[in-house]
């Protein structure tokens, strides 16, 4: 198995921004790296997908890679029901976590942005009555409907998807953990620990 001196993990919610931070990343354009690494890593990081690097297929030293909170978050289990990414933080030499917060608000609207995209590209072969219907719903509405976690955003069960991956950032010993907030104000995550996230 590939040497992996740094993984740098960018965790979030669906919509929360996990891809545009990555993009960020590549570009050197997120100036808040350089905080939670050292100038030599940083330089040097690779965005790879996550699968890749659990399957050994990248051979690369600092590797940053995205991890969508939902896929085990809704779990009752949580995130230690995740074998893979559990290999990858026994293999890793150093790991950082920047876990991603935004609002409720700023979540939907991404996501019924991308749901509103998906009908454009799709208009022709639609049924107008169906069309006509999804676009009559109210935004919150929509976004519930096909947003791929369906029912996250109600009260409460972001704060549960948080907790939980707080939770599991805690049992497994990551001291370098991070929030950034809406994609600018980063602060360290104990200041977040327990997965409080009210008012967002």
């Amino acid at each position: 198995m590939p040497r992996l001196e740094t993984l740098l993990i960018v965790a979030g919610p669906s919509g929360a921004g996990k891809t545009h931070q990555l993009w960020r990343i590549a570009a050197k354009r997120a100036p808040w790296v350089s905080r939670v690494l050292e100038p030599s890593v940083a330089s040097n990081l690779s965005v790879v997908p996550l699968c890749d690097l659990i399957d050994g297929k990248c051979d690369v030293a600092h590797a940053v890679v995205e991890y969508e909170l939902c896929a085990y978050g809704l779990r009752p289990g949580g995130h230690a029901l995740d074998r893979g990414l559990a290999q990858l933080l026994d293999r890793a030499e150093a790991t950082i976590v920047v876990t991603l917060l935004a609002r409720r608000g700023t979540i939907t609207r991404r996501y019924v942005r991308r749901s509103l995209t998906w009908y454009a590209q799709r208009f022709r072969c639609m049924p107008l009555h169906v069309l006509a219907r999804a676009l009559s719903w109210p935004r919150r509405c929509l976004a519930q409907r096909y947003h791929p976690r369906r029912g996250w955003l109600e009260p409460g069960r972001m704060d549960t998807v948080y907790a939980r991956w707080f939770a599991f950032c805690g049992e497994r010993g990551i001291a370098r953990h991070w929030v950034l907030i809406d994609g600018e104000g980063l602060v360290p995550a104990p200041e977040w620990i327990g997965g409080r996230c009210a008012g967002l």
